[in-house]
């Protein structure tokens, strides 16, 4: 569904940021 996408773009961002903050 719509959702699950939204959800799982949401967690990916997330992590995106995660791995930013670490790499600095």
């Amino acid at each position: 569904t719509i959702d699950s996408i939204v959800v799982k773009n949401e967690s990916s961002t997330a992590l995106t940021i995660k791995v930013r903050i670490y790499s600095e």
